[in-house]
Formats: structure tokens, C-alpha cells, sequence
């Protein structure tokens, strides 16, 4: 994924990387940003304090991709094949140092693979009851409202966070967007603490 390319292959790109489920090009674009910014960390040394064994940019890699893809309803497989594949495939791309072979990486991974069904059982129904539509619009502004309110930010900030465009946010608010949508998710990660906001931005 290195130098000029155009903006419209970076769905092609994961594809070659081992992405077997479907997303949207809008998507593929910011996992692909996500993912560059990753390899540029990399060829910085921003992981160097790591023991050799300790390989924090795969398991940054592995949350990068399972940020954007992964909800409630995600199939086991996702995040025990597809995920750690594409990661591995992606550092051998770009040519990661140290060089290890898929079962080595795998098992470099394994960490990762149980955060991410930890927080996978935490978006499911199990862990929270089934509300009301109107109950559940009234939930989520109340959560939205002491959020802002106890981190004293403005909704452009949980937004940016969330990297969510406002006319989404408006959607999430007015309930056209399921608790299992990807975008639901990273709004409810951003109030989880998972997703860091800025500091104080201008209101929107």
C-alpha cells in the first residue's frame, strides 16, 4: 500500500489482504488510512521500546481493523482468521520487522483475539436488555448529554472521536441506526472511554 495509488482501490487492497467480509469503499479508505499511519509509526520507531517479542504494531494493526468491522453479530472466524491474516499479510507487505512466519504472528495475536471477543460479547444482546424504541432514543441522549457534560466537550468532539460525519450522528440520535451498526459501536466505545476525544472543539 505504499506510494501514490488511487483512492479507489483500497477495497481491492484489503480484498488481497484477506478481507472476506463486505464494507464500503467510504470504509475501506479509512481502514486503509487507519492501517498507513500504522506503517508510518512503524518506520518511524515508534514501537522500538518493545521487547522483540512484545510486537505492540500488530496488535495496534489488529485494532484497527476490528474497530471497523467487527459488532455483535461478527462470525468467530473474523477475529480468529481473518483479522490476524490480514495483519500479518499486511507486515509482510510492508516488510515488518521482526520477520515471522502466519503461526508465529498467530500466536503473537492471541491477546489480541480475546480482547476482541471480550468486547464482542459486550456489544451483544446478552449485555444489555432489549429496549423500547423511544426508550432507547431517550437512553442514548441522556448518555450523549452526560458525556458531554462530564468531559465538558461539545457532540463534534464524541463525533471526531468516533469518526462519524454529522449527518450519521444525526441519524444515531434520531434511532435510524441499530445498537449492532458499526457506526453505533464506535459512538458507544468513544462513551466506553475506548475512543480518546480532543480536547475542547468547536460545537457542531
Amino acid at each position: 500500500m505504499q506510494g501514490k495509488q488511487k483512492g479507489d482501490c483500497s477495497l481491492a487492497e484489503l480484498r488481497d489482504l484477506g478481507l472476506s467480509i463486505d464494507i464500503d469503499e467510504v470504509l475501506a479508505r479509512r481502514l486503509k488510512g487507519k492501517l498507513l499511519i500504522i506503517d508510518g509509526h512503524v518506520r518511524q520507531g515508534y514501537y522500538l521500546g518493545d521487547s522483540a517479542f512484545g510486537c505492540e504494531h500488530l496488535h495496534r494493526t489488529y485494532d484497527a481493523i476490528a474497530e471497523e468491522v467487527v459488532h455483535a453479530a461478527t462470525p468467530d472466524k473474523v477475529l480468529e482468521e481473518m483479522i490476524p491474516g490480514m495483519v500479518h499479510r499486511y507486515g509482510q507487505q510492508q516488510r515488518w520487522l521482526p520477520l515471522m512466519n502466519l503461526k508465529t504472528a498467530f500466536r503473537m495475536m492471541e491477546g489480541s483475539i480475546s480482547e476482541w471477543q471480550g468486547r464482542k460479547l459486550l456489544m451483544g444482546p446478552a449485555a444489555k436488555p432489549k429496549l423500547g424504541r423511544a426508550k432507547s432514543l431517550k437512553m442514548r441522549e441522556r448518555r450523549l448529554q452526560r458525556f458531554i457534560k462530564q468531559n465538558q466537550c461539545y457532540i463534534s468532539a464524541v463525533r471526531s472521536a468516533a469518526d462519524v460525519h454529522k449527518p450519521d450522528m444525526q441519524r444515531w440520535r434520531h434511532g435510524k441506526l441499530s445498537d449492532e451498526s458499526s457506526i453505533s459501536q464506535r459512538i458507544e466505545s468513544v462513551f466506553r472511554g475506548m475512543r480518546p476525544i480532543a480536547s475542547m472543539t468547536s460545537q457542531g
